[in-house]
């Protein structure tokens, strides 16, 4: 099965890797980098699915030939709690004609980080200036989430539970009752 990561974000691809390796077994694995079209930080639940459609569409036109192609985004929200991060998954099985989209947790932004969080700032900027953990120079591979939540659910957690959630989807369609 050829496989299209539409991102060479490093915490991206190593949780694409482990997710389709336990979730779909032996598998070819291609990276691209492809626009999303979005904001550099999404500050929505649709702004972050749309990210992750656009990626598919660009990688796409890369790569022609693919059996699966996926969309990754992380994005920040706002409710009355405050200001969450999270990551979205959408996965696209081109011979299946079947799209799966899956949400990781989400983990609470301080409040001194969401303050500072306007006009499209991004996000691991102000977290590097506010964090003097050494997890920063992790900051690639686990990001900002990884970084407030002291290494506990990291980027890799969080886009391998949204592919989890995406991928499950789909594979588990033959058992709707239509």
């Amino acid at each position: 099965m050829r496989i299209v990561i539409t991102s060479k974000n490093p915490g991206k691809n190593k949780a694409a890797r482990i997710a389709l390796e336990n979730l779909l077994g032996d598998v070819d694995i291609t990276s691209v980098d492809a626009d999303s079209g979005v904001s550099n930080t999404p500050v929505s639940d649709e702004e972050g699915v749309l990210g992750c459609l656009n990626r598919i569409a660009d990688g796409k036109k890369q790569v022609k030939d693919a059996d699966v192609y996926i969309g990754l985004e992380g994005i920040i929200s706002k409710n009355k709690f405050g200001m969450f991060i999270c990551g979205w998954a959408v996965v696209d099985f081109v011979k299946l004609n079947k799209q799966g989209i899956g949400c990781s947790a989400k983990v609470k932004v301080p409040d001194f980080i969401s303050k500072d969080v306007v006009d499209y700032k991004e996000l691991s900027d102000i977290v590097k200036k506010n964090y003097s953990s050494d997890l920063i120079d992790q900051m690639p591979e686990i990001a900002s989430n990884g970084v407030i939540s002291g290494g506990k659910y990291t980027r890799v957690d969080a886009f391998q539970d949204a592919l989890a959630c995406a991928i499950g989807y789909v594979q588990n369609d033959r058992n709707w009752k239509k």
